[in-house]
């Protein structure tokens, strides 16, 4: 199971998500293979401060085959560097497979595999949603996001052309503060319009950022909104508690 995170839009808590969620299903003993496919790193940064050479995306532009660095027994990491953004700025579409052709190659050794994409809809991103059964759209309170929110399923339609097993897991409300006018005003838009992709709200919790700072997750802040993409994904009858 290949799911990826993504949202054009920056500062909406994709890495933090991915962090968690990649916690929230090994703790409950899966086997998840986190790819780092954003070239800021901060999915690779949140895990280790020392990165193994062979575990770079990179090397997937350089026809070579990366070895996920193992990072405890439920979780291995397919690294990323600032390197890595040469390779999208140059033209090849055959790089648009890579990933896939990858993944694909490795999923039967995991339970699910999750992927952190850049702010932006270019190659990286593209890559992911061409590989992944779903993708999970992280957003915040902003009016920005829902006419962002837009574009992107735009896109999810456009890319399912050549992937047509990818869904939509869901929209997640990420660090709502729901004292606000604002706040309120979004989280009701986004019910009403998406009631069906949405999953819930987190709220506004300085410890997300901290405890993903510190490498020490709290999968509690999100359990609610994993649990219901748990099921979503997993079914029912497979969800572990």
């Amino acid at each position: 199971m290949i799911i990826t995170i993504a949202n054009q839009k920056g500062g909406v808590g994709k890495t933090t998500i991915a962090y968690h969620l990649v916690h929230y299903f090994a703790l409950k003993g899966r086997k998840i293979l986190a790819v780092d496919m954003d070239p800021q790193a901060n999915l690779t940064q949140t895990f280790t401060n020392k990165v193994n050479e062979s575990s770079l995306v990179t090397l997937l532009y350089q026809r070579k085959r990366p070895i996920p660095q193992k990072i405890s027994d439920n979780i291995d990491l397919l690294c990323n560097d600032i390197t890595t953004a040469i390779y999208e700025r140059r033209i090849n579409p055959l790089d648009y497979e890579k990933l896939k052709n990858y993944l694909n190659s490795v999923a039967s050794l995991y339970n699910a595999i999750i992927i952190d994409t850049p702010p932006n809809l270019g190659l990286f991103c593209i890559s992911a949603l061409l590989s992944a059964d779903y993708v999970v759209i992280p957003i915040d309170a902003s009016i920005y996001s829902l006419r962002g929110l837009g574009d992107l399923l735009a896109t999810i339609d456009e890319v399912r052309e050549n992937n047509e097993k990818l869904r939509i897991a869901g929209i997640i409300l990420n660090q709502l503060n729901v004292r606000t006018i604002v706040g309120q005003e979004v989280e009701k838009e986004i019910r009403k319009r998406f009631s069906k992709l949405y999953l819930g709200f987190v709220k506004q919790s300085v410890r997300a950022r901290e405890t993903a700072f510190m490498r020490r997750p709290n999968v509690k802040l999100y359990e609610e909104v994993f649990k219901e993409l748990e099921v979503r994904i997993f079914g029912e009858k497979e969800r572990l508690d």
